[in-house]
């Protein structure tokens, strides 16, 4: 007589007697293993624990759950499952594109940020001057930095002792720290290395544009606005889903974490 072993779940007991019978198997034993329920709650706790973990981050992107009653009901696991996966595939693609545009505008907007603080000196100092000249110069090295206002005139001073009418320094006329541009000779520029660390020089690097800084100044100025009504119009998208699935979400992650606590606890799960 041949052995046949099936393995199936409680709910489908009198569905599966039937098959057997009529293949024509009519002696049955039941067998108990720990070892397969054990595997079986595992890989369920896997698998809710990593369905409660995306609904938090959907809950935490979609922000303060707003003001009214939130209801969550006792249902099976089956069914809440379901509804996560449900809301999951609804949501989880345009968060993402949020997410990912948001990031991108957030990214170029501290690009331009950064640029704009060493371009706004530069402009004070030279604003008609072509950005690309400082680059294509060979035969000058060009320094451009930071000096403390106190110190200006005294580094001014010893430039001039060093390099004797060898070095043109133009500095900002303003703020606690005063944005200089030093061009020398290329063989003279070691001599100066000494006095930048003597006189707290800071050497900044020139943003590798081609331009002036004026009117770099005003483009950047523009695009960091575009930039903002961009993200102005992803924030009322993140805002609209929040209202139509926030209640939605944080009752299912309730559910989900109610089933899992059962399931933990080793009680009774309605499948």
């Amino acid at each position: 007589m041949s052995r046949v072993t099936a393995v199936y779940h409680s709910r489908h007991h009198e569905r599966v007697m039937a098959g057997l019978h009529e293949a024509g198997i009519v002696e049955l034993k039941k067998v108990e293993d720990e070892r397969l329920g054990s595997r079986v709650a595992a890989e369920e706790i896997r698998e809710l624990k990593d369905i409660a973990a995306r609904l938090a981050g959907l809950r935490e992107f979609l922000g303060e759950l707003p003001a009214g009653k939130v209801t969550v009901r006792e249902e099976t696991a089956a069914a809440v499952k379901r509804e996560a996966g449900r809301l999951l595939s609804k949501l989880e693609p345009a968060v993402m594109e949020i997410r990912r545009e948001s990031e991108k505008i957030e990214s170029r907007r501290r690009d331009i940020l950064e640029t704009i603080e060493k371009l706004r000196p530069l402009s004070e100092i030279a604003p008609d001057l072509d950005l690309r000249l400082l680059h294509q110069i060979t035969h000058l090295k060009v320094f451009f930095g930071r000096i403390p206002e106190e110190g200006l005139e005294e580094f001014r001073k010893e430039v001039e002792r060093v390099l004797p009418g060898r070095v043109i320094l133009r500095a900002s006329t303003a703020g606690k720290r005063r944005a200089v541009l030093m061009l020398a000779p290329v063989s003279d520029a070691p001599a100066l290395l000494p006095l930048f660390y003597r006189h707290s020089f800071e050497v900044l690097e020139i943003p590798r544009l081609d331009g002036r800084p004026s009117e770099l100044l005003i483009d950047l100025e523009k695009e960091l606005g575009e930039l903002e009504t961009r993200g102005r119009k992803l924030e009322n998208a993140r805002r609209k889903i929040a209202r139509r699935f926030c209640r939605r979400v944080c009752a299912t992650e309730e559910m989900i974490l109610n089933v899992l606590e059962r399931l933990e606890a080793g009680g009774p799960v309605a499948p």
